[in-house]
């Protein structure tokens, strides 16, 4: 595997498309946790599904955090060695 510099996550196109997924997945986890907490006529099979889509949604949530504090350390990085350059 080759390993280059020019990163995916460094598009600048990439932290928009980030910020709207945020967005998606809050609407998704506060809809989960309506369901799971103050729906009354779910069954315990959808209460189940539902907790399911929660926990996939704080996962991803997470993995989208780890994304943009490697892109931020990333850019750091990247300022220091220019520092160090001149």
């Amino acid at each position: 595997m080759i390993e280059t510099t020019d990163k995916p996550s460094l598009d600048p196109e990439s932290k928009e498309t980030r910020k709207v997924l945020f967005q998606a997945l809050n609407g998704v986890l506060g809809l989960a946790h309506k369901k799971i907490h103050f729906s009354n006529g779910n069954s315990d099979a959808a209460k189940r599904a539902w907790c399911r889509i929660l926990i996939q949604g704080v996962a991803t949530y997470g993995t989208l955090l780890h994304d943009a504090e490697l892109e931020a350390l990333s850019a750091r990085v990247k300022l220091l060695e220019e520092r160090k350059n001149e």
